[in-house]
């Protein structure tokens, strides 16, 4: 009899536990937030110090360095570069900023905007960010249209740009090194 009662209690021990599971997985608790890490970068625990805004102005346009510290992570130097850049895109009023990311007292990373730039055979107005490719014979391009992108394509030289419909913007991997060459090559069609 004893043996029974025993069985019994394993029984429904196990059955609550069961219950409680299911329950904490339907309602999500214990399970991470979708919304990644990088998304929620604090900028003050990753910028060391930043020249933005302080930056001597020149007639190329100005130059910013913002110093990540060392403790910074991969992925949320990779949001933090994307965030401060698009700033970039939208609120400078200089045609044209360079921005130089570094971190352990090297350069990590290397972009370049330009602004109210025209497309060559169209009277389309753009935006330009370049930044250091995979390999140092390429850059990382994205055209930002003004005004409506629908129905549009851009090329650069023979490769098509990919487009972002969340960002709103075009992008690529372009085998050109030299800024000029990859705004002279620019086509929106």
């Amino acid at each position: 009899m004893r043996k029974k009662k025993y069985m019994i209690l394993v029984v429904v021990i196990v059955v609550i536990a069961m219950v409680v599971t299911i329950v904490a997985n339907l309602s999500g608790f214990g399970k991470p937030k979708t919304e990644s890490i990088a998304q929620k970068v604090d900028k003050n625990k990753i910028i060391q110090k930043s020249s933005s805004g302080k930056a001597a102005k020149s007639k190329d346009g100005s130059k910013d360095e913002v110093v990540l510290k060392d403790n910074a992570s991969a992925q949320d130097k990779a949001k933090l570069v994307d965030d401060y850049l698009n700033k970039v895109v939208t609120d400078s009023a200089d045609k044209k900023v360079s921005v130089a990311f570094k971190q352990n007292g090297k350069e990590v990373e290397q972009a370049t905007i330009y602004k109210d730039l025209n497309a060559s055979g169209s009277n389309m107005k753009y935006s330009l960010r370049v930044q250091n490719g995979f390999l140092p014979t390429n850059r990382f391009i994205e055209v930002f249209l003004d005004g409506d992108t629908s129905g549009h394509s851009i090329t650069v030289g023979p490769k098509k740009l990919k487009y972002s419909s969340e960002k709103k913007m075009f992008y690529g991997v372009v085998e050109l090194t030299n800024d000029d060459q990859i705004k002279s090559n620019i086509k929106i069609k």
